[in-house]
This record gives C-alpha cells, sequence and structure tokens, in this order.
C-alpha cells in the first residue's frame, strides 16, 4: 500500500501532462497499476514498471488537445509534437528521468531516445521563433 500512495501522483500527473483530460489521466493511471502483480516490494523497478504500464495504454486517439491562450509556451509546443517526443519530453523535462530509464520505460535505444529530444527541442525552439515574430 506505501507504493501504491508514493506513486500514484506522479503517474496521475504523467497522464495529465499528456492526455489534458482528469478523467481519463485517472482511468489510465488505474489502469497502470491494475496491471501490477504485486505492490508489496518497493523497488526502483516498480516505479519504472509503473511509468511503462501508462505509457503502454496512452495512445494518439486518447490525448485531447489543450485549449490554451495564455502564454504557456511548452505546452503549446508540446501539442505540434508526435506521441512518442511527447512521451519522452515530459519524462525528461516533466518527470526528471535519465535518458537509461527513458529507454527502459519505453522499450526503446538510447539514439531513439536522443534523437527524440533533439527533435522536441528544435519544435520548442521554432514554435518560440515563430511566436517572437508574431509580437
Amino acid at each position: 500500500m506505501l507504493t501504491l500512495k508514493k506513486y500514484q501522483n506522479e503517474i496521475y500527473s504523467l497522464a495529465l501532462s499528456l492526455v489534458y483530460d482528469s478523467g481519463k489521466a485517472k482511468k489510465a493511471a488505474v489502469k497502470a497499476f491494475e496491471k501490477m502483480p504485486s505492490l508489496d516490494e518497493d523497488s526502483p523497478e516498480i516505479k519504472l514498471r509503473l511509468f511503462k504500464n501508462l505509457l503502454s495504454g496512452i495512445n494518439a486517439f486518447s490525448i485531447k488537445k489543450k485549449k490554451n491562450s495564455c502564454g504557456d509556451f511548452v505546452s503549446l509546443a508540446k501539442k505540434r509534437m508526435p506521441l512518442f517526443d511527447k512521451k519522452v519530453f515530459v519524462l525528461k523535462y516533466e518527470h526528471c528521468f535519465t535518458v537509461k530509464d527513458i529507454c527502459c520505460v519505453l522499450a526503446k535505444d538510447a539514439e531513439k531516445v536522443k534523437i527524440s529530444m533533439l527533435k522536441s527541442s528544435k519544435i520548442i525552439s521554432d514554435y518560440l521563433e515563430a511566436q517572437k515574430n508574431e509580437m
């Protein structure tokens, strides 16, 4: 039960940052925990398995475009990212995962993750440049 309380906010936060809908985020987080065989132990692998379960259940069709008229540039730029790049971005910059942990969670090699991080940075940079030119 301790593990459940320890990780439920992080799992929900990740889901919410991807789907922008509290109901869908809650359902996705619950499903991530349901897929776990046992939550009695407390180890670093538990967190990675929970994130992996959550991200495997999130697909492009469950993502709702966030309506945002204020200056939250990162959220607006994230909407332009492909799903995989968005997952990598959120894990790296919003949840402070290492490249190694991202590779484990997403079952991808380090090169693909690093390329995704570069693409995400480029998307945000291009978006900010476009906004600067509009002002």
